[in-house]
């Protein structure tokens, strides 16, 4: 046999890797299309979501018969010239949220944001296209280009939960003119031109200082990035309505509605809500490097706890606030969880538990390291543990912030202990002095969110989805529960208004749910009444933890720096 021939059976016959799915965003004069191209041997494509009926079907406008969108893909004719398939999309806030935000404008209606996740194909290898148009630039990455951008996303069934958070399919993609364009520093900036001049001027001077001071803890981030500001009209109960979002291509995007004469805590509020989507651009890049495994009050409790080491040591808030501040979060966590091992994302359905926990174990990791160094400010605490794990997920966090004496605190992350019991006797061997008193009014809506949570969660199935307002809790619209199927102004529980006398509520709940299969009547604001079936099992902290650190370090670091 001839040396050719033996090679020929000794070598592995390569597969020929999958030709990728093209998916092309663009944009004209504020109106967004995609544009699917398939493979030559593919006539189905599958899309990462469902959303057929809750936007596809209404919001999608195909512009030729050469495909079908059904519910879970796109399916295209056999003909050679439908391998292109277009659709324009309709533009329209859905929701107050990334996950429903379609494409929407940001500085006028001549330009247009969107998210990927709306468009995301579940294939082997995906190549995105974002073309702007002539003359107009598209913003991706945080760089601006008056050129299409192309970027490639692959996958393979062994990386695929790693996939499925891949960058370019989480992504916001802008489109619009260059002169809608301005620069903070190193950000790229385009904000509504309705959003007033004095909260323009708040936000730039937050953004500004926070990214210096960041910048001076943790180091340079030079990474590009870019900022969108959305205005939204105050309108009744969504007066004073903030939220922020960051994606992990560095893109930033705050929704603001901004009340005719701003309080004081909206402000401040505001300047939390900068420098919390500002620590971002930091710590995401790290625990999002290790998703798989690790745990959202990583990234999002230590994003809170960056924000408000900040806001104290460049004297936004005092001392006695920022105590305040931690003690109601760390109450808060105490009475989302309650006796329940702590379990992370685990517990509470709400996805609160991710912010208020977060916070709580980052403060009592700080105590921790606090006993051996003194001196030791929140900020240099966190500055610490990214140079030492460039990378870092549940056990790195442990094996920094509870190493040493941090036995104790270990067994609560690790869901050892019962989370509540354990809190006095954590925070009284780091320094924390601790008084258990009685709920007051200010604690009303959390001991009254934690009853409707309790409630709607049995309901729906573990699915917990409302807001609340200054007399009543407005519930989300879910198809899949037995009662709650659709939004309701809950006021009362068993007779009682919930959010005056929760106390009250809470004990007659107990009483009417003694008995298996029991029942408890809810009362609405428009007078209707609904029966609900009661929780398997619940707890509601009726005390609250007092705490005052007599330690903190940010009055001797603030009077220093002067």
């Amino acid at each position: 046999m001839k040396l050719t021939a033996l090679l020929a059976l000794a070598l592995p016959v390569c597969a020929t890797a999958a030709a990728p799915v093209t998916v092309e965003l663009g944009a004209k004069d504020g109106d967004l299309y995609v544009e699917y191209q398939f493979p030559a041997d593919r006539t189905f494509i599958k899309f990462e979501n469902n959303r057929f009926d809750s936007i596809r079907r209404e919001r999608w406008k195909a512009l030729s018969d050469c495909a079908v969108l059904i519910d879970g893909g796109l399916r295209r004719h056999q003909s050679e010239r439908c391998r292109k398939v277009r659709f324009d999309i309709i533009k329209g806030t859905l929701h107050l949220s990334r996950t429903y935000q379609l494409a929407e404008s940001i500085s006028d209606d001549h330009d247009v944001m969107t998210h990927t996740d709306h468009f995301a194909v579940d294939a082997p290898q995906v190549r995105w296209r974002f073309r702007p148009a002539k003359g107009e630039i598209v913003i991706n990455d945080g760089r601006a280009l008056a050129r299409p951008v192309t970027v490639r996303s692959t996958s393979t069934e062994q990386d695929r939960s790693e996939r499925l958070s891949r960058r370019y399919n989480d992504a916001l993609v802008y489109f619009g003119k260059p002169d809608r364009v301005q620069r903070w520093g190193g950000t790229l900036v385009v904000m509504s031109k309705a959003l007033p001049p004095a909260i323009e001027t708040r936000l730039s001077t937050t953004h500004n200082e926070a990214m210096r001071d960041y910048a001076r803890a943790f180091g340079p981030n030079s990474h590009p990035r870019a900022l969108f500001i959305k205005y939204l009209p105050p309108t009744g109960n969504n007066a004073d309505y903030q939220r922020g979002d960051v994606t992990r291509n560095s893109m930033i995007q705050l929704s603001l509605a901004v009340p005719a004469e701003p309080s004081a805590a909206f402000l401040n509020k505001l300047d939390s809500l900068v420098a919390h989507e500002l620590s971002h651009l930091w710590n995401s890049g790290q625990a999002y490097s290790t998703q798989n495994g690790s745990q959202p009050w990583l990234h999002e409790g230590g994003a809170d706890w960056i924000t408000y080491a900040w806001l104290r040591q460049s004297n936004r808030i005092s001392e006695e606030e920022y105590q305040r501040l931690l003690a109601d979060q760390l109450n808060r966590c105490r009475s989302e969880i309650g006796n329940e091992p702590f379990k992370g994302d685990g517990n509470g359905a709400n996805g609160k538990v991710a912010y208020h926990c977060g916070i709580s174990l980052y403060w009592l990791g700080y105590l921790s390291l606090r006993q051996r160094q003194p001196d030791l400010t929140p900020l240099t605490a966190v500055a610490g543990f990214f140079r030492r794990f460039p990378a870092y997920d549940d056990a790195r966090w442990i094996a920094y912030f509870a190493s040493g004496n941090g036995a104790d605190l270990k067994e609560t992350v690790q869901g050892v202990t019962p989370f509540a019991a354990a809190l006095p006797a954590l925070l009284r061997a780091r320094g924390v002095e601790v008084e258990s008193v009685p709920v007051e009014a200010p604690e009303f809506p959390v001991v009254s969110g934690q009853l409707i949570g309790a409630l709607q969660s049995k309901d729906c199935r573990g699915s917990v989805a409302f807001w609340t307002h200054h007399d009543h809790f407005r519930t989300d619209a879910m198809p899949h529960c037995t009662t709650l199927k659709r939004s309701l102004k809950i006021d009362r529980v068993a007779g009682v208004k919930l959010l005056q006398d929760p106390l009250t509520a809470y004990t007659k709940l107990r009483a009417a749910c003694q008995q298996q299969g029991a029942s408890v009547t809810l009362g609405t604001l428009d007078g209707e009444t609904v029966d609900v079936a009661c929780p398997d099992q619940f707890t509601v902290l009726t005390d609250r933890l007092k705490l005052r650190d007599a330690k903190s370090p940010h009055a001797k670091v603030s009077a220093s720096q002067q």
